[in-house]
């Protein structure tokens, strides 16, 4: 049985189902949101996810780049056989 390794040292069977939007809507949960205004630009970022960042000019902007970064990180990582954060 083929597995998907995630953090923590656990590991789950790909044959159980894995809901990928539910994951990326818990990690938008535990997400950071700086609002950098010298530079009018907001950044969003997930500590557990080093180098993943959002940014845009409003907090919504930067919501959905992240959104969008965040979920080709995490199934990037997958893919690879890498550890994903969990929630």
């Amino acid at each position: 049985m083929t597995t998907a390794t995630l953090s923590r040292s656990r590991k789950v069977p790909t044959s159980r189902q894995f809901d990928i939007r539910e994951y990326v809507f818990e990690a938008i949960a535990n997400t950071k949101i700086e609002n950098l205004k010298k530079d009018n630009l907001f950044v969003v970022y997930l500590p557990q996810a080093k180098g993943c960042y959002g940014h845009g000019k409003t907090e919504a902007e930067a919501l959905t780049d992240f959104r969008e970064v965040f979920l080709d990180w995490a199934l990037f990582r997958l893919e690879q056989g890498l550890s994903i954060p969990l929630f």
